[in-house]
């Protein structure tokens, strides 16, 4: 299944209101940007929640997520 199908996939069960939200985990941020474009160039719904990986043993966010959070997306 690629990117395009997927997220076609999660708008229409929000439209048919099947889904309220969704969103994404484990992601580094070029792959959260790239669905950020994907979905805006489409017209689709928005990811509303994001899942950052974090653990005892790495307790610091990606320095691409924080970029991310920057730029308010």
């Amino acid at each position: 299944m690629n990117l395009d199908e997927t997220l076609r996939t999660f708008d229409d069960l929000i439209r048919c209101g099947k889904v309220r939200y969704y969103g994404a985990s484990n992601v580094c941020g070029w792959q959260l940007q790239k669905m950020v474009d994907r979905m805006e160039m489409m017209g689709l719904n928005k990811l509303v929640t994001l899942q950052v990986q974090s653990g005892l043993a790495n307790n610091i966010e990606s320095p691409s997520i924080v970029h991310s959070r920057k730029w308010n997306t």
